[in-house]
């Protein structure tokens, strides 16, 4: 499959690539077959784009919910971890703070 050039300034080398896509004998006069050769073919990969596109929605579409339970589960798991570090960070300074509180108290109301 040929290669369209890029849409750039207009330069002289554009022109000539233009030309060689739709110069079919290659003969520097461009017919008007030879116009709807290309044409026809271009259109061609277009559709073939379309089709490739719409397969691509397609499988985007069929995976986006089971994708989006994983990513919902996962989320989940990472939020009941921190929740379970975080309580049991409380459960540990718990007992230091209520050693401490007792420890003050005792320090500075037993001691006077």
């Amino acid at each position: 499959m040929e290669k369209f050039p890029e849409e750039d300034s207009g330069d002289d080398m554009t022109v000539r690539s233009y030309s060689e896509i739709l110069n079919g004998n290659n003969d520097k006069d461009i017919t008007y077959e030879e116009m709807q050769t290309a044409i026809k073919r271009l259109g061609r990969r277009a559709e073939t784009l379309e089709k490739t596109l719409h397969n691509v929605r397609e499988a985007t579409e069929s995976l986006d919910r089971p994708l989006s339970v994983v990513v919902l589960t996962a989320v989940a798991f990472i939020y009941a971890a921190i929740l379970t570090a975080f309580t049991a960070l409380g459960c540990a300074l718990s007992g230091t703070v209520t050693d401490f509180l007792g420890s003050c108290t005792f320090l500075f109301v037993k001691h006077q």
